[in-house]
């Protein structure tokens, strides 16, 4: 089986005000940089042949830090970026919430076709990140362990495409999951060969 840790990077501002970040820089704040420098130490048991991640914060910044601490090569792959979520982005949920409720209850039921104003929708998401991972997962053999870097709802959606659906659906408004962590998730080179 071939292990794929999903890293979900540190806290910023923007998780710390509920604002929707989408495809926009944010850097780590101090607490963000702390719990990279703790997951660092969690990591060096999982030893990753490589780190993948978008070039933007906090994803980058990220994975540059672990990179760094687990001296190991990271690789910029732009299709893993998170979703965008065009004029929504630097918006509260809560104001989202407020303000366009029925936007905001398709978000969490029917997700998959929502789309943001001059942003994508989950399945245009789905297909870009369908093709990174198929282009990368081209050099994985058999006991391979690589790691992604990948902010919400774009960590939901890689976990989602990994799984192959059997989970439940990324959710567009929540923010806050887990900065910090990371999840295992196993997948045979043949299952990754049919996404």
């Amino acid at each position: 089986m071939i292990t794929i840790v999903l890293i979900h990077p540190g806290c910023t501002s923007f998780d710390i005000e509920q604002r929707i970040q989408g495809n926009l820089s944010v850097p780590l704040n101090r607490m963000g940089k702390d719990q990279i420098a703790s997951l660092a130490n969690e990591l060096k048991a999982k030893r990753p042949e490589v780190i993948y991640s978008p070039e933007m914060q906090p994803d980058w910044e990220c994975a540059q830090t672990l990179g760094s601490a687990l001296e190991t090569p990271v690789v910029a792959v732009a299709c893993l970026q998170n979703v965008n979520m065009g004029l929504w982005q630097g918006m509260e949920v809560e104001e989202l919430h407020k303000y366009q409720p029925t936007v905001y209850k398709e978000g969490k039921e029917s997700p998959w076709n929502l789309r943001a104003p001059d942003g994508e929708t989950l399945q245009d998401a789905k297909k870009r990140v369908v093709s990174a991972l198929k282009k990368i997962s081209k050099k994985w053999d058999e006991d391979y362990c690589a790691a992604i870097v990948a902010s919400e709802p774009g960590a939901g959606l890689i976990r989602f495409v990994l799984k192959n659906g059997d989970c439940s659906n990324p959710d567009l408004w929540n923010l806050t999951r887990s900065q910090g962590t990371f999840e295992l998730i196993e997948i045979s080179k043949e299952d990754l060969s049919k996404l």
